[in-house]
């Protein structure tokens, strides 16, 4: 492979987690958000705590796509075919994500409001707890499958 080549190559793949820290962001976005919406359902009457959590985690995840291997308006670089097979992928497993997600997340707050015969305003809180917790899912998993679908390049 002739230097050219190399840089081209370079240029092309480095968008795709060279250095591995997006590895480790989708996921702790993602537990803030889990660890909210836990404790939005534990105790919705303080779900102030799960709610802070949450935008935590909303916070980071909403960097994500400007940042990581998912990197939407990258410039001019068109993307190659690994690329676009990577961005289907990874979006095909956000939106079935987040479909299971939606439909577990209302089973367990009706589940749990009939249980604890909530009033409507805790089940109301339960539910805003979900609804805030799937755009999250949606800024996080898409990095979260790159990251790990693809192994680290070398410093070669």
């Amino acid at each position: 492979m002739t230097a050219p080549d190399t840089l081209m190559t370079r240029t092309r793949t480095e968008r795709r987690n060279t250095d591995g820290r997006f590895r480790w962001m989708p996921l702790v976005a993602i537990a803030l958000g889990l660890g909210g919406f836990a404790l939005v359902l534990i105790a919705p009457r303080q779900a102030f705590l799960g709610f802070g959590a949450l935008m935590a985690g909303l916070a980071i995840g909403s960097c994500l796509p400007f940042v990581g291997p998912m990197r939407i308006g990258s410039g001019s670089a068109v993307p190659d075919e690994f690329g676009r097979a990577l961005h289907l992928r990874a979006y095909l497993a956000t939106f079935a994500s987040i479909a299971v997600t939606a439909y577990i997340g209302m089973l367990l707050v009706m589940g749990l409001a009939l249980l604890g015969n909530w009033p409507r305003e805790l089940l109301l809180i339960g539910l805003v707890g979900l609804a805030m917790f799937l755009p999250l899912l949606w800024t996080a998993v898409p990095t979260l499958y790159a990251s790990w679908s693809v192994e680290p390049l070398d410093d070669d």
